[in-house]
């Protein structure tokens, strides 16, 4: 029996969804919304922390706090700079919708 899908069609789809990936972290809006979820995670007064120490709890603050601070950075890079690879990735796709 033939599977419904050809290796082409899943070569494709995997293709498409790696320049989506590259584009998306491209963008600063990306690495905006990035930090706000990490700082989302951080531990507040009242979340329920199961079995953790306090230890653990001030840890977990200062990775998320790094994180958020680094994907903030990643940010402020995005918006000062445009990836060497973008302008011929446009490029290449208009002229593949094309043919």
């Amino acid at each position: 029996m033939k599977p419904p899908y050809s290796f082409e069609d899943v070569a494709a789809q995997i293709g498409v969804r790696m320049i989506e990936d590259a584009v998306t972290d491209a963008l600063p809006d990306y690495w905006t919304r990035r930090a706000a979820e990490f700082e989302a995670a951080r531990p507040k007064r009242g979340d329920y922390f199961g079995h953790s120490t306090r230890a653990d709890r001030i840890a977990q603050d200062a990775r998320c706090a790094a994180t958020a601070e680094a994907c903030r950075q990643a940010a402020a890079v995005a918006r000062t700079s445009r990836p060497w690879w973008l302008g011929a990735l446009v490029q290449d796709v208009f002229e593949g919708v094309a043919e």
